[in-house]
């Protein structure tokens, strides 16, 4: 039965429950269809519409913890799922987006190629692209290309109505809405991005002039109702559900309401607080409407401010689907679930619940009832900690001490029921690593990009040595890479030999006798002498033997000599331009001389190897796609202007490798995750590392034709709106412990650092609530030795070697204040 439900809750889990039920009536309901000989489709899929893989495995389990099993509740990103089912529903709809900006860049790349070859193209309209493109090289075109797609890619969404007047040639109504500050360069930006997009429409044939969102929204206006009834069962969908606060724009939330009145639709929404809160706002806010409309100020509210500093998403999503609510009411009865709202509150035990509590009521009555509860117990209150580190690699030395500390204070916490988040987390693996190594506590790292696969991670270092003369330090790195190693059959002893080889034999890097040709004969014929290093040397015309290699060691030159080669294969053909597919049919070739089938022993790296050559097959095909490419000799000599250099290869191979999804699973031990992987997925203990100014919320990257900045509307999406939401959701989902660390100072200078906005935010906020005025970050030492570390009871450090060499440290400090009160 079609229709559509909105369920509020401030508590995931309870939401979690809300669909484990749902699907189990739908079981019981299939089940009692096939007694009954009715013919419903047994393989329909309940979907799972999610913001983000993270959440969405973490609901899968849950699913599969309250009903045994968890099968056909397949996980999909809005944009994607809407796409697919509206290609299945109407014809000639390609069953992958041609707007996707992995291969729209294509499209514009190449009409930036031919603008490139030909400066007499529009001059006047096109006059600030011309000047982009002036004397631009393939990777720089390239990189606009990227940035173009993905502006078109959020007009798509945010702003299709600029988008259809363009595609008319008449200007959309930017000009009413830009700031007269930034007019002009608006609207000039807006003339050549409109003739872009014309051009980019013209190269789809096989696409329909109106878009399919238009295509759909007219067919379920004007098909029959029997007719909508069958195209519908034969989607096999079965229930859409739509998880916490995903980035939706308006149009896309309508489009899941139109749907609800023929497939079951279901929102399961994260709603921190339990009043109507849409009246909230940021204090920044308040300021400019009383500055501009002193009159309707008295309309808006700021308390407490963090939920107006951090909600502006979930309440620009829960106004749309409150506003979504009254449009279908009057077609079909809504359901709204939000029994929360009358649920019962225990009182707070620490300054977590209590904020939890505040933004949940829209009342300070919490702190009260914490400041007499905390004059009662006198205890310290762990919930809530924040920690000022000197760096990176300290923030992690002090999350391992908290999170032990955690353990004793919360005897039955489970490591699965930790979460560490960070804003992004490659950097941070081998720290990680470094750190939390040891075994102590179970732990693992979710949401690495691809590229840290130590196979592409090689082949990528090969790419980047070809492009320039490599030197000592770039084979040290190569000769590093445990796939190399692994593929050469190079222990660390041998490497180590080679290395020092090398360096004897005056490789440096570039041409003539400093090159890795001279380098490598002298090493050869060192070997073939086998001359001792006391010996006098022996020359051979002006190449000089090399003592250290003998003739038994001479398999140990030949791994270096392939790995020079390899190199210089790949610097061969950097020589000239090719098309994309020359460049990926070369690199799988390479892939295939390094990592040989017969010559793998480990799975992963086959699993690898079979992966990279999907990856290579799947971007050439995208480009393929894109360009409506024929693979007629004629048809490729005419687009032999598309060819590309060896950098824009390495830079598209990267990125083709970097944006495919990671996989967020967590597991049995403490997840290390980007904080967007497993946004509102609670946990007892959240720890949110990296919380500097410079890392969260990220800074978005003002383009001076991101037309969206200059005339915003209700609904956009910001990536700073996104990350303070994502904010909200973590501190909402924290059981009993929230730990922040950021850099309060610099490594080297110790220059005072500033937190994150949503650190500094969180601090001011508590201050202001009567008995907590010293509420600070935690300042801590710059080495994890310092012996002020072990001098703080409440804080209790578990580094047994620090501890060793903070006594050690200690006791000479000790001895030298002894001898300097006996010498004076």
């Amino acid at each position: 039965m079609s229709g559509l439900r909105l369920v509020f809750d401030n508590d995931s889990q309870r939401l979690a429950q809300r669909l484990a039920q749902m699907l189990a009536r739908n079981s019981d309901r299939d089940l009692a269809a096939s007694d009954d000989n009715e013919h419903d489709d047994p393989f329909a899929s309940d979907i799972l519409v999610v913001g983000n893989y993270g959440a969405g495995r973490w609901l899968q389990q849950r699913v599969a913890d309250q009903l045994g099993v968890t099968c056909l509740l397949p996980l999909e990103m809005p944009a994607g799922f809407l796409w697919r089912l509206i290609a299945q529903l109407l014809d000639k709809v390609p069953a992958r987006s041609p707007f996707d900006p992995q291969s729209l860049r294509w499209l514009i790349f190449a009409e930036l190629s031919k603008l490139t070859a030909d400066s007499s193209i529009e001059p006047h309209r096109l006059a600030i692209l011309h000047g982009r493109l002036h004397e631009a090289r393939a990777n720089e075109r390239m990189m606009l290309a990227r940035a173009i797609a993905a502006c078109f890619n959020e007009l798509l969404a945010f702003r299709r109505d600029w988008l259809d007047a363009w595609a008319r040639d008449q200007p959309s109504s930017l000009a009413s809405q830009v700031r007269r500050a930034s007019r002009a360069g608006a609207l000039g930006n807006e003339a050549w991005l409109s003739w872009l997009w014309r051009r980019v429409l013209a190269q789809m044939p096989t696409v329909p002039s109106r878009h399919p969102f238009d295509r759909f929204l007219l067919w379920l206006r004007s098909a029959a109702p029997s007719e909508l009834r069958d195209a519908f069962a034969q989607t096999g969908v079965r229930t859409i559900t739509v998880f916490g606060v995903p980035e939706l724009a308006p149009e896309q939330i309508e489009l899941f309401g139109l749907i609800s009145q023929h497939l079951p639709v279901q929102f399961l929404v994260n709603d921190p607080c339990r009043e109507f809160w849409q009246d909230i706002v940021s204090p920044k806010q308040v300021a400019a409407i009383r500055a501009t409309q002193p009159d309707v100020a008295w309309l808006y509210e700021s308390e407490p401010s963090v939920l107006g500093a951090w909600g502006k998403a979930h309440r620009d999503y829960l106004t749309q689907l409150r506003g979504l609510e009254e449009k279908l009411a009057a077609a079909a009865p809504v359901q709204v679930e939000e029994s929360f709202r009358d649920r019962d509150r225990p009182p707070p035990v620490g300054r977590l619940q209590a904020l939890q509590q505040t933004i949940l009521l829209l009342d300070p009555q919490p702190w009260q009832e914490l400041e007499v509860a905390t004059d009662a117990t006198n205890a310290t209150d762990y919930s809530l900690q924040i920690h000022s580190c000197h760096g990176a690699l300290r923030q992690l030395q002090v999350l391992r001490d908290r999170l032990l500390h955690a353990f004793e204070l919360l005897p039955d916490l489970q490591a699965d029921q930790v979460f560490v988040l960070a804003p992004e987390i490659d950097s941070w693996a081998p720290l990680i690593d470094g750190v939390f190594g040891d075994g102590v506590l179970p732990y693992s790292i979710e949401g690495q990009r691809k590229s840290a696969d130590p196979l592409r991670a090689a082949l990528a270092d090969l790419l980047l040595a070809a492009q320039t003369q490599p030197g000592y330090a770039t084979i040290a790195s190569l000769l590093a890479n445990p796939a190399l190693a692994l593929a050469l059959q190079l222990d660390d002893d041998e490497r180590q030999r080679l290395l020092a080889w090398l360096d004897r034999s005056g490789f440096r890097g570039g041409d003539g006798k400093h090159s890795w040709q001279a380098a490598l004969d002298r090493l050869w014929y060192g070997a073939a002498v086998a001359r001792a290093a006391d010996q006098a040397p022996v020359f051979a015309g002006d190449t000089m033997a090399i003592a250290g290699a003998t003739p038994a060691t001479m398999p140990s030159l030949g791994k270096l000599a392939r790995l020079f080669g390899s190199v210089q294969r790949l610097s061969i053909a950097a020589s000239r331009t090719r098309a994309l597919s020359d460049w990926c049919e070369l690199l799988a070739r390479e892939c295939d001389q390094w990592f040989a089938e017969s010559s793998l022993r480990e799975s992963s790296l086959r699993e690898s190897r079979l992966r990279l050559h999907d990856a290579l097959a799947a971007l050439a095909e995208t480009q393929a796609q894109a360009l409506s490419l024929d693979p007629a000799p004629a048809d490729l000599q005419r687009l032999a202007w598309l060819d590309i250099d060896l950098v824009t290869f390495s830079n598209v191979f990267a990125e083709a490798v970097s944006t495919q999804p990671a996989q967020i699973r967590p597991g049995s031990g403490i997840s290390f995750a980007p904080i967007e992987s497993l946004r509102g997925v609670p946990a007892r203990v959240i720890a949110l590392i990296g919380m500097s100014e410079s890392q969260f919320p990220a800074a978005r990257r003002m383009l001076d034709f991101d037309l969206l900045a200059h005339a915003p509307r209700f609904g956009d999406q910001t990536r700073g709106n996104i990350d303070r939401a994502a904010f909200l959701d973590m501190l909402v989902a924290a059981g009993d412990m929230l730990i922040m660390t950021y850099d309060g100072r610099e490594l080297r200078s110790n220059e005072l650092l500033n937190p994150s906005a949503v650190v500094s935010e969180c601090l001011a906020y508590i201050n202001r609530q009567a008995g907590h005025e010293s509420f600070a970050a935690i300042e801590q030492s710059l080495m994890a030795f310092n012996p002020t570390v072990f001098q703080r009871a409440q804080w209790p450090s578990y580094d047994s070697a620090a501890f060793a060499a903070a006594v050690g440290l200690a006791a000479a400090s000790s001895r030298d204040c002894s001898v300097s009160s006996v010498s004076s």
